[in-house]
């Protein structure tokens, strides 16, 4: 019990391991950290698919897909939606990427980004918007607990520059 609120407790940060994790992509297709030995990724957790603030985001993640890539990254968003729904939206947007669906939230709960929100003075539990850069060993380099929408990209490449990955 007393082991159960400590854990509970401790939070995700820079430096740590990236949880393992087994999603299915908007394909329906399972996807795990184990498939990304040895290799770097970017995941950015994201509320609500075809939603304007995640369109944004999405969007200008789309739009530096290619600098990302030669950088050596793997890219990655999440939210809970159903990969239906993740579909939709990928195909809508031509996204390059794969779109997780974390319905139960667990990794998403694991990496601090599902939680209480509020909206119009109401409380509810929901994705937050967050990105994580991990290196080839799984280690986050970077936690973005901030997201600039429609420029989002553009920071995830400028961070990965001073970071020098």
């Amino acid at each position: 019990m007393i082991y159960d609120f400590i854990l509970n407790m401790t939070q995700f940060k820079e430096g740590d391991d990236f949880p393992e994790f087994s999603l299915k992509n908007q394909k329906d297709e399972k996807i795990s950290k184990s498939d990304l030995d040895g290799q770097k990724f970017i995941l950015f957790s994201y509320p609500r698919a075809l939603t304007p603030g995640c369109t944004k985001e999405v969007c200008s993640i789309r739009d530096n897909f290619t600098l990302l890539e030669n950088k050596g990254f793997k890219i990655f968003g999440i939210s809970n939606d159903p990969h239906d729904k993740n579909k939709k939206f990928a195909d809508k947007y031509e996204l390059q990427y794969d779109l997780l669906s974390d319905v139960n939230a667990e990794l998403l709960e694991k990496i601090g980004a599902y939680g209480e929100k509020q909206m119009y003075g109401n409380t509810y539990m929901g994705t937050i918007r967050k990105s994580y850069i991990v290196d080839e060993k799984h280690k986050v380099r970077k936690i973005f607990n901030k997201v600039k929408t429609a420029t989002h990209g553009d920071e995830l490449l400028n961070e990965i520059n001073q970071l020098d990955l």
